[in-house]
Parts: C-alpha cells; sequence; structure tokens
C-alpha cells in the first residue's frame, strides 16, 4: 500500500517557497536588507530613519522596517542619491516579500533594475533579475520568471539573469538563477529541465556551501516530484487492471499482462527517483547540521519522513527523524519559518492516509499522539507571537482549532478557530481565510447548529474561488492537493443542503430550491475540477447556466449523481424545471464496483449480450425512480451531468430487462451545465475537417496498431461532406493542422487515430502521422490561435480514443476535452472499437446529422439504433455504446 501524508494545500504552498534558493548575497545575505552606505549631516535624519527600519526588520517588525523605510525614500529620491536609492528600495522589496506583499515587491525590483541599470552595476542588475523572477515565481507567473531568468532561445536570451552572470564570471549569482529557474520549471511540471538546471547549479555551487544545501534540496525535491508524478500514473494502471478483472475467470489477456508489467515498471522508476531525491535531501540534511542551520535541518526532515512512510507506514526511521526534528524545534530562531515547520511536523503526527481515502477531508491525530501534537501546535503559536506575524498566527490557531475539533471540544473549538478567522479576514488572506470557514461550518455542524453551518460553509466556498487562479497556476503537486483536499468541502456542502431537503417540516418550494443550491455547489465543484485538470482556466470560464427548460426543444431532462462515502443522490430535473431526488443507498466503495462491472462487462464481446446483472443494477437506481415523471414530462432526451467514476461509462446501455436506455432516450453528458453554450447547430453550413492514421505508430515506446478501416471511415464521410479537407497518416502533423485551419473553419473536425486519456493531462494525447503526438493542451492552443467566437468548432470527433477502467481523474481529460480544444461538442469513444463498426457508425451518425430535425444527441441515437438494428452483429454493447456525446447536444 502506497501511503501519503494529508497536508493543508497552503501549509505546502508556504514550505515550498521557503525552498526556494535564499541565497545568500556578498553584500549579507538575499533576504536580509542592506544598511545605508554613508550619512552626512544634511541626510542624517534619512539615515536615522534607514538605520531604524534594519533595526526593525532585524526583529522582524517588517511594518515597522517599511514605514521607516518609506518615510526615507523621498529624501534621497529629491537628492537624486540613486545609489541609497536603490538600497532603501532593495529593502522595501525584501520587506514587502516577508508579509506577502508580492505586487508591491515586483514594483520595487523594477525600480530597483533601473536605477541599478543607470549607476553601470550590471552585475547586480542580474541577481536583482533573479530576485525579481522569484517573485514572479511566488505569483505563479513561472513562465515570466523563466523569461526574466534565462529566456532560452535556445541559449539565455542577452539581458537575461543568467547571461548577466555568465558574462560577469559571477558564480554565485549564476548558481542563484540556475536554482531559480530549475524551481520555476518544477513549479510547471517541467521536471527534467528542472532537474537539468539544478544539477548545472549544483555544480557551480560545489565551492559554495550555502548554495549547495538549497541546490541539493531543489534537486530533491524534483526527483520527489517526478516520483510522484510517477506513482499517480502507476495507481492510475493499477485501477485499470483491477477493475478489467473484476469476475473474471479466464487467464490473462496479452493487453492486461502489458498492463501490469507497465504498472511495475512505473513503480520501479517512481522508486527510483525517489531514492535519488531521498539521497539529495540527505546530503542537504548533512551539510546544515554541519553548519548548524536548524532551520534548514528542520525543513529537510520534513522532506524525508514522508518517503520512508511511503516506503513502510511504520518504517524504522520514521520516530529517530521525527524525533530528531522535533529536538531542533527550541534551537529554531523566533521567525515566521520556525512556526510552519512546528505545524508542519505536528502534521506528521496525524494518522497516515491512504492516497484513495485522501478526499475524506481533513486528518485527526490518533490518541497516542495528539498530546506531542498539541505541545508543537501551542509552541508555534508562541513563537508567532514573539515574532508579532499575525498571518502565521492565524495558522497556529487554526490548527490547534482543528486539534480541538478532532477530540469533539466544540466549544474550544469554535473559539479558538473564530480567532483564527477574524485575524485571515482582517489581513485578506483569503488562501487561510476559507480554510477557517470551513473548519467553523464543520464544528457547528458536528454541534448541531445546521443553518448556521451551511453559511459558513458558503463562505468558504466563496472565498476560494478568489484564490482558485493561484492555486490553479501553482505547482503541479499543489494542482493534486487541491483536488485530495478542497474536494471535500464542496462535497460536505451539498451533503448539508441534500439533508435538509430531506426534513419533514421543509415546505416543497424549500426542497426544490435546496437541490438547486446541491446542483451550483457540484457544478462550481466540476468546473474547479476540470480548471485544477488541465492547470488553468483560460478556456473554462463559467457561463451563466441556463435553465434545463430554455435549452433547446422541450422534451429534455437532466439527471445529475452524486457520489457521497455512505450513500449517493441521483436529482432529476425535468422540462419544466421541477427537481425530484432518489437516493443510492450503497456505499461508495459498493457503488465504484458496480460502475466497473459494467463497464467491463460492457468491453467483452464473448457473444450474446449476457452481463446484465450490473446495467440492470443502475438501470434500477438511476432511471426506476423517475419512471413515471420522465413518461409524464414526455421526455426524449436525457442529458447526464455526472460525479465521479459514473464519468467513465456509458449511460446509453442500461438495461431495463427489455431494451437498452439508447432504445427510449437520446443521451449526451456534460461535465457542467454552466459549460454549455446552447447555440443550435446550423446545418446549412456542415464541413469537416477529416485527420487519420491508418497505419501502426510508435509513440512514448507504446505500440498503437493499424486501423485498417478508417480509409474507408474517411470516404464514408467525405461522401457526406463534399466541402471536406483531409489529412491522412504523413499529411497528419501538427503544422499541416495548423495551416488548414487557419485557411478556412471547419465546423466539424474528424480525428480517426489514437487518442489516450491520462491522469496528466500532457500524457494525454493523439497519435499523428510520423509517430508522433499532439497533447490535447497543445491541441487547445493550437485551436486557440486560428479559433475566434465566429469560428466555433461545432464538434470534435475522437473515434478511437481511450480512457482507462475505473479512473476517475482520466475521465476529466474526456469530459474537457471539447471545452479545452475550443469546440460546443465532443464525440468520443471511451474504449477501442472495432473499426470497421466504427466506420460504420461514423457513416450513420453524419448522415443523420445532415437532416435538420435532428439535434447531435438525436443523430447520435440514430447511429446507435442502426447498429444494433443492422443485423450484422452489432448488437453487442461493446460495438456502439462507447460513443457518448460530452457537451452542446442540440
Amino acid at each position: 500500500m502506497i501511503s501519503k501524508i494529508c497536508t493543508r494545500p497552503l501549509l505546502k504552498v508556504l514550505f515550498l517557497t521557503s525552498l526556494i534558493l535564499s541565497l545568500l548575497w556578498a553584500h549579507g545575505g538575499q533576504g536580509a536588507p542592506t544598511q545605508q552606505r554613508s550619512t552626512n549631516t544634511a541626510n542624517n535624519n534619512a539615515g536615522q530613519l534607514v538605520q531604524q527600519g534594519y533595526d526593525l526588520y532585524q526583529s522582524r517588525d517588517y511594518q515597522g522596517a517599511i514605514e521607516r523605510w518609506q518615510a526615507a525614500l523621498p529624501f534621497y529620491q529629491t537628492q537624486r542619491d540613486l545609489a541609497n536609492n536603490a538600497i532603501v528600495l532593495e529593502n522595501l522589496a525584501r520587506a514587502h516579500r516577508h508579509l506577502g506583499q508580492t505586487a508591491q515587491v515586483l514594483q520595487h525590483w523594477q525600480q530597483v533594475i533601473l536605477l541599478q541599470r543607470q549607476l553601470g552595476n550590471t552585475q547586480k542588475v542580474g541577481r536583482i533579475l533573479t530576485e525579481q523572477a522569484q517573485a514572479y515565481s511566488q505569483l505563479g507567473q513561472h513562465r515570466r520568471a523563466i523569461a526574466v531568468l534565462c529566456n532560452p532561445t535556445p541559449d539565455c536570451q542577452a539581458g537575461s539573469a543568467i547571461d548577466i552572470a555568465r558574462h560577469a564570471k559571477d558564480s554565485a549569482g549564476e548558481a542563484a538563477a540556475l536554482g531559480s529557474i530549475g524551481n520555476a520549471y518544477l513549479a510547471r511540471g517541467d521536471h527534467q529541465q528542472a532537474i537539468d538546471s539544478l544539477e548545472e547549479g549544483l555544480a557551480l555551487a560545489s565551492k559554495l556551501p550555502n548554495y549547495q544545501t538549497v541546490m541539493l534540496s531543489s534537486l530533491a525535491n524534483a526527483y520527489l516530484a517526478q516520483a510522484e508524478v510517477d506513482y499517480r500514473q502507476a495507481r492510475s494502471e493499477n485501477q485499470s487492471v483491477t477493475a478489467s478483472r473484476l469476475n473474471q475467470t479466464s487467464p490473462l489477456s496479452s493487453r492486461q499482462e502489458g498492463n501490469i508489467r507497465k504498472v511495475t515498471a512505473l513503480h520501479q522508476k517512481a522508486q527510483d527517483n525517489e531514492t535519488q531525491a531521498l539521497s539529495y535531501f540527505k546530503q542537504s540534511l548533512s551539510l546544515s547540521q554541519q553548519q548548524d542551520k536548524p532551520l534548514t535541518s528542520v525543513q529537510t526532515l520534513l522532506r524525508i519522513i514522508p518517503i520512508y512512510r511511503r516506503k513502510d507506514a511504520f518504517h524504522p526511521k520514521v520516530e529517530p527523524a521525527k524525533k530528531k526534528a522535533l529536538n531542533l524545534i527550541p534551537r529554531l530562531p523566533v521567525s515566521q519559518e520556525a512556526v510552519f515547520a512546528a505545524i508542519d511536523l505536528a502534521h506528521l503526527y496525524r494518522s497516515v492516509v491512504d492516497p484513495a481515502l485522501s478526499s475524506e477531508g481533513p486528518q485527526c491525530y490518533p490518541q497516542e499522539t495528539a498530546s506531542q501534537a498539541r505541545s508543537l501546535l501551542k509552541q508555534a503559536l508562541k513563537t508567532a507571537e514573539q515574532v508579532g506575524d499575525r498571518r502565521s498566527k492565524s495558522f497556529a490557531l487554526g490548527e490547534l482549532g482543528h486539534w480541538y475539533e478532532c477530540r469533539q471540544d466544540h466549544r474550544q473549538a469554535l473559539r479558538i478557530t473564530q480567532k483564527a478567522r477574524w485575524i485571515a479576514a482582517d489581513l485578506d488572506s483569503n488562501d487561510s481565510l476559507y480554510l477557517w470557514e470551513w473548519q467553523t461550518g464543520r464544528i457547528l455542524n458536528a454541534h448541531g447548529q445546521t443553518e448556521e453551518s451551511i453559511k459558513f460553509y458558503q463562505r468558504a466556498v466563496s472565498t476560494l474561488g478568489k484564490i482558485r487562479r493561484d492555486i490553479l497556476n501553482a505547482n503541479r503537486d499543489l494542482q493534486f492537493d487541491f483536488r485530495d483536499n478542497i474536494e471535500p468541502l464542496y462535497r460536505e456542502l451539498v451533503t448539508l443542503y441534500l439533508q435538509q431537503n430531506g426534513a419533514e417540516s421543509i415546505p416543497a418550494p424549500a426542497q426544490t430550491q435546496q437541490l438547486t443550491k446541491a446542483l451550483n455547489t457540484l457544478d462550481s465543484l466540476k468546473l474547479a475540477e476540470l480548471q485544477n485538470y488541465f492547470g488553468n482556466d483560460c478556456a473554462l470560464t463559467a457561463l451563466p447556466a441556463t435553465p434545463v427548460e430554455q435549452v433547446g426543444p422541450a422534451g429534455t431532462a437532466t439527471l445529475s449523481t452524486i457520489i457521497l462515502p455512505q450513500r449517493s443522490a441521483v436529482i432529476l430535473t425535468l422540462p419544466n424545471g421541477q427537481r425530484q431526488l432518489a437516493w443510492i443507498q450503497e456505499s461508495k466503495s459498493t457503488l465504484q464496483n458496480t460502475i466497473n462491472d459494467y463497464r467491463v462487462g460492457l468491453e467483452r464481446n464473448l457473444g450474446p449480450y449476457t452481463n446484465r446483472q450490473s446495467a440492470e443494477q443502475l438501470y434500477q437506481w438511476l432511471i426506476q425512480p423517475f419512471e413515471t415523471a420522465l413518461t409524464e414530462a414526455q421526455v426524449n432526451t436525457l442529458v447526464f451531468v455526472q460525479d465521479g467514476l459514473f464519468r467513465t461509462v456509458p449511460m446509453a446501455a442500461l438495461f431495463d430487462g427489455q431494451q437498452f436506455l439508447i432504445e427510449r432516450f437520446a443521451i449526451a453528458t456534460t461535465p457542467s451545465l454552466h459549460l454549455i453554450d446552447p447555440q443550435p447547430l446550423k446545418h446549412s453550413s456542415l464541413k469537416a475537417m477529416i485527420l487519420g492514421l491508418t497505419e501502426a505508430a510508435q509513440v512514448d515506446n507504446q505500440y498503437f496498431p493499424a486501423l485498417h478501416f478508417v480509409a474507408s471511415e474517411v470516404e464514408r464521410i467525405e461522401a457526406q461532406f463534399p466541402r471536406s479537407k483531409k489529412l491522412i497518416n504523413d499529411a497528419f502533423t501538427r503544422e499541416r493542422l495548423y495551416i488548414e485551419l487557419s485557411r478556412r473553419n471547419y465546423p466539424i473536425i474528424h480525428i480517426a487515430t489514437h487518442a489516450r486519456f491520462s491522469p496528466e493531462p500532457e500524457n494525454t494525447f493523439l497519435v499523428l502521422g510520423n509517430n508522433s503526438k499532439l497533447t490535447l493542451s497543445d491541441f487547445e492552443q493550437l485551436l486557440r490561435e486560428v479559433n475566434s467566437p465566429q469560428r466555433a468548432i461545432d464538434l470534435l470527433m475522437l473515434s478511437a480514443c481511450q480512457t482507462a477502467v475505473g479512473d476517475n481523474r482520466a475521465a476529466l481529460g474526456l469530459a474537457g476535452s471539447a471545452i479545452q480544444a475550443g469546440a460546443r461538442s465532443t464525440l468520443a469513444s471511451l474504449w477501442f472499437i472495432d473499426d470497421q463498426a466504427t466506420a460504420e457508425f461514423s457513416e450513420q451518425f453524419y448522415q443523420a446529422l445532415n437532416n435538420p430535425q435532428f439535434s447531435k444527441a438525436q443523430a447520435l441515437q440514430a447511429a446507435q439504433l442502426s447498429l444494433i438494428k443492422s443485423g450484422k452483429g452489432y448488437r453487442h454493447p461493446c460495438f456502439w455504446a462507447a460513443f457518448i456525446l460530452i457537451g452542446n447536444w442540440l
């Protein structure tokens, strides 16, 4: 079992930030203020203010230091004393950085750069550029940071920090810049580039012990981040293997054996990277101990301990390492870093949690470690008060409030959490405020004050929305923390709404209102999930949700699923806007097993479709409770807004004992109603760009077989759309695609090639000609360059793609493919299908789509029914059920 420690997202941000190369400059230390160079009678008052600011800074009264320096600054500006003007601005930048005021930091660094250039201090300009780049990284602007540090073309551009350091033969400056760019690459998820830059910096730092210590830690972080990616991929592949073997008694297929080998290889790669990370951490720890740097030693130990725990929850080195860190805590300098070191160490006394369970909410402290954790949190609070740093005090109070929450001392927990919340609100620190609002909501709910609890949950969701962009632009690992640690906030609020809906004392209109609130909250979560998956929100802007009764023709209803730990909810929205609720009274694990069994049964073509038990069970859970309502409302189209693992399975093959669901309804799915642009298809202007691959391909050491019927598929589509353009095999390249899309607008893009959807968006790709690939992110960027609202893609069809069985996160790539690619809707397959059946399906679908009386959902239904009734042996769902329509169904 792979285990990890659940940490709160922001604390991890702060911890990683503390490792971003705090390297020492010749003038006394990066992060330390510079004293005034000289004073005389004329500037004595200004000099005194500068010195007072310096003394306050040293005592960590950063706001006081800022006030003194700002008072001194006008004198030097009036006197055009460029040197002292630059010094004061440098000091202001560093003080603002300690207070997290990055906008002011960047403003001051820009002024310093201009002044140093006027003074002719080129080497100093290079070093300040490095500090400016670090500020950009702290804002999540990693591309901009990289441009300031190097701007590879392919060598570093003239005037960049690295270029200046190299020309000035400034080894310390070059090492710092290489370390900073390595961390920027790491934050973007470019692990290999990060490792290359950091190893180059480490070679320069071999004679600079202070630099070497931090460079080793950064390298360790890069290898550890790559290991995390490998472990996630291994878990994803293992989920697929486990799900595909459900109820299987026959020997493993060659594909299953290949997947098992892949899981083994990924685990080995992860372990190798983790071993390398551990080696670098140990070297850094050894150096920091030799240099008697207790803070660096503690921070390094805090990274080492989870590595041991992953290998074994009760690894024999865990307790000695924790004890060593614990003994160092009293020796830490009174500082904000010491506060967070104590809090992070307290977290290591929490329960060890399997990653599969990490989305169940904040973890508590076991009885045997609770006392030690409380002592650490109280020490953190005491240190924060000594420093006078209200931000870290808010965190210390909040974490202590959570400790009392775990002990079910609700009165004390609420009192302490309230203090943390007041400080965070006063500082406008939304990144901690939402944590304490959420915590207040949990405590009130546990105390039976449901209505008050909901108010604080709503506040937390609103506050989180204000900082979501910053999290999305942060380190890729932090994005995964967002998924694991933030999702419970939304689901807990949804649960409270649904519980209120079930109360007998609430009148029917209020119950409908509560269901609406639950759906809106879940919609917000789904938008956040998709934004988080892709790591940006530029292409995933929420639209005002259009009521289903106003979308398209009459007869459309939506079914929304909400998966909760002990039971799950299904909400029907009828064409008139009325809503009904039904419960699936099964645990999350039981539901997931049934879903996986259903999916695997659909893929296996062992003759007549006999594995109907799971298909019928899902029908009873999802459709049967609403049979009467659907009939009375004359519903003909069902749109599913799916949650969790439901996204990995098609609804068309649900079975009522007599017929498939597709034989009664046209079916579509959408990740969120807030992402639907309710524009009907313009049948009069349809033409297609047809892209295909008939040949076998080898991409990223994966073999993709030839698609022999793609040529026939392309010919049939060309017959439907005479104004089509096709790019096949060697002609199917990114460059040719860009050229053709730049020349003409194609409402339909049909791609007949292999596509893989992965838990990592960078590993989600289309296979092109010449054994090349196009990632979904690159595809989105390409379409963004040539598209406009007036040239929107109505339909993107992917006819030979695959998503892993049982992999909820990989399904996000499929669900978001239409939106990310700038298309109104996507028609894709969930698994690889016989390509002759695919060719026939495509012909039938486009033939129906050319009928102005048909919506996209109805055209899909017509094509699936044609296969079922064709008499060519295609009645088994494996041939037609995989095709799902995502997004706009009109």
